[in-house]
């Protein structure tokens, strides 16, 4: 096995993830090829490094395969790549690791390069890309896959700061749960701060003074909390049986459909949080559940 200092890779596809993945890889001097579609992608990610990136557009600029093909476009075109590189260069994909990055997509989608003898694999990063940085790969967890010999896959990883994990994403509720886990982390966390600052818009809440300071010691609260295995730190009128409190939040939002529902939701779904860790009773828990049904 080559060490990670002399493996290459080379990445289709120039998305979020695709670019994040092209810096730090390029930083690491581990990159040999992107596959762009236009000069749009190639210019954003030359913005995010300093070493120079070689850009190709079609499968006849590679005059050889690197070790390790990362797919990193959308989940419903990775088959179709995987596809493309089979027609294209046949046998020459064996021993290669072809492995894309979806969380969400099963390991069979590479299955024509499996065929051919390709060492197919899932390398799920997990992290959210929303504003592409090769800085978002420092010490975070990736979720590997494969049947096959991926030891040089997770050297790369670990060279770009990475800890790959081997889960067995090809277990359709395995990886599915998998995935929710990382939705829920990140985009889910998005839509309670969205909605938190839409109450907090309809009376003018300054959010630099208000919103930040609270999310900011919730999310410390819970990641210590993470760390040391303790209890939900929940706080607010659920955890203390304050029945009149979301009654009146209730109340003050019967002219805003579109933020009571999300408010019933979500107050329900920590009534029985804390009934399930001991924070409140059966009986206060039979009460909520009154006032979320009426």
């Amino acid at each position: 096995m080559k060490t990670a200092k002399n493996i290459r890779a080379g990445i289709i596809g120039a998305g979020k993830v695709g670019t994040s993945l092209a810096a730090v890889l390029s930083d690491n001097r581990l990159l040999d090829w992107v596959f762009v579609r236009s000069d749009l992608p190639a210019k954003n990610i030359k913005d995010k490094t300093n070493f120079p990136i070689k850009f190709i557009q079609n499968f006849s600029q590679i005059s050889g395969l690197p070790e390790i093909i990362f797919l990193t476009v959308s989940d419903n075109s990775i088959e179709q790549v995987a596809q493309s590189l089979s027609i294209y260069f046949e046998e020459d994909l064996r021993n290669h690791v072809i492995a894309h990055c979806s969380g969400s997509c099963s390991i069979s989608v590479l299955e024509t390069c499996k065929d051919l003898g390709a060492i197919t694999a899932i390398a799920h990063p997990y992290q959210t890309f929303y504003l592409p940085s090769p800085a978002l790969f420092d010490d975070i967890a990736w979720a590997v896959h494969s049947e096959g010999n991926i030891d040089n896959l997770k050297e790369l990883i670990k060279k770009t700061g990475g800890k790959p994990f081997e889960i067995n994403l090809n277990d359709d509720s395995t990886r599915g749960l998998y995935h929710a886990s990382a939705v829920i982390a990140s985009n889910y966390m998005n839509i309670l701060i969205n909605l938190a600052k839409s109450f907090a818009d309809k009376i003018n809440l300054p959010v630099d003074d208000f919103l930040i300071p609270i999310l900011k010691t919730t999310l410390d609260n819970n990641i210590r909390t993470l760390k040391e295995d303790g209890e939900i730190p929940l706080t607010g009128p659920i955890s203390r049986n304050d029945t009149q409190a979301v009654k009146l939040h209730l109340n003050s939002l019967n002219h805003e459909p579109f933020l009571k529902e999300p408010y019933k939701l979500l107050s329900s779904a920590a009534a029985n949080v804390a009934f399930r860790n001991g924070i409140i009773s059966e009986e206060i828990m039979t009460d909520f559940k009154k006032i979320f049904n009426d």
